[in-house]
């Protein structure tokens, strides 16, 4: 069975910027980045390879460049500087220093649970949130409450983990 490929890619102006950056579907991206952008974002270079290295290797070229870098993948640094990070990580299979993804929010709460509610009870929550509360803010606090109301009830129980 063939390996699960994605693609590594370089994004921006041939003079820089660039974003360094992984994809299944490089045209895609570049479509939805160029969509965002005032500028013209062209799609400068693209290496093919195997899925399961794509995260270390984006992370070691991120790595080689990261003195130039503007905001989470993108570098003031030239096509050819970019190509050549980029080059060295997929020949080191991604192995080598890395830097932190610095993309996207960072993760507060680990855990995640899909809910759903009688109809009316999000109406009632807006009612009760206090200015720049979110409603999950709300759900958080009551359920740390609830916690600890039955945890108190039970001892023991809170230790064993539950579900």
């Amino acid at each position: 069975m063939a390996a699960e490929m994605t693609t590594v890619y370089v994004m921006g102006s041939p003079r820089g910027p660039v974003k360094i950056g992984i994809a299944r579907n490089p045209r895609r991206r570049h479509q939805a980045i160029q969509t965002g952008s005032a500028k013209p974002v062209r799609l400068l270079y693209s290496r093919e390879i195997p899925a399961a290295l794509a995260p270390s290797v984006e992370g070691h070229a991120h790595w080689r460049v990261r003195e130039h870098r503007l905001s989470g993948e993108w570098f003031d640094i030239t096509y050819r500087v970019a190509k050549e990070a980029v080059d060295i990580a997929v020949e080191l299979g991604g192995a080598g220093p890395q830097v932190a993804s610095t993309v996207g929010r960072k993760r507060i709460n680990d855990e995640q649970m899909p809910g759903r509610f009688p109809a009316g009870t999000f109406a009632r929550m807006d009612a009760v949130l206090n200015p720049g509360e979110k409603r999950s803010d709300l759900l958080r606090e009551a359920v740390e409450k609830e916690l600890k109301r039955r945890e108190r009830q039970k001892p023991g129980r809170a230790a064993e983990g539950g579900e």
